[in-house]
């Protein structure tokens, strides 16, 4: 053997030995350490979000404990979201959840766990909440959607059922399956 082949020889063991030695050192492959498409590429804690209608008022805001964006899918990911949707001609509403996914521009958000809406009069008494799981809203359509069980609690009464579809804008609630109604002080109605 020539004395050039056999420092080749060397050259390809010192290699190869000392990627051995960094992935026993550093306890991760070295051809692992690259980032994935699902890694995120920014995150924040408190995150606060504000939307601006054309008339230069709020529509709504946006608050997570902490929150990440996912570029493969353009997705926010919520810990712990809160959105506030202010509406023209009625009170705000509010809603919250255990996490959730929204898409960059908060136009859908796909709420999961156990969620809560309610509506609030000026004074700060809740007059109207609807306790659910697993809600799609669709911000700038004004609307949201379950299929899960919900409780929906009133002044007067408390309705339980399975599936909501609801529309923001005139407070309307609908029920896809009534399971029951309870009535707590008759005279008002």
């Amino acid at each position: 053997m020539s004395g050039r082949l056999i420092l080749i020889i060397i050259l390809a063991l010192a290699a190869l030995s000392s990627g051995w030695l960094m992935d026993r050192i550093t306890g991760t492959p070295s051809s692992v350490m690259s980032n994935t498409a699902q890694d995120p590429d920014y995150y924040m804690e408190d995150f606060s979000t504000i939307t601006i209608g054309e008339d230069g008022l709020p529509l709504n805001t946006l608050f997570a404990s902490y929150m990440e964006h996912n570029p493969a899918d353009d997705t926010l990911y919520l810990q712990n979201p809160k959105l506030e949707i202010f509406r023209t001609n009625n009170d705000p509403l509010y809603i919250t959840a255990d996490e959730g996914r929204a898409t960059d521009d908060n136009d859908e958000i796909f709420l999961q766990g156990k969620v809560r809406m309610w509506e609030e009069n000026h004074d700060g008494i809740i007059t109207l909440s609807v306790d659910t799981w697993d809600v799609k809203i669709l911000v700038h359509e004004e609307y949201a959607e379950t299929d899960q069980n919900a409780t929906i609690t009133g002044k007067h009464m408390t309705i339980t059922g399975k599936g909501i579809r609801a529309h923001f804008e005139d407070s309307r609630l609908e029920i896809l399956k009534h399971e029951k109604t309870i009535i707590t002080d008759p005279d008002t109605i």
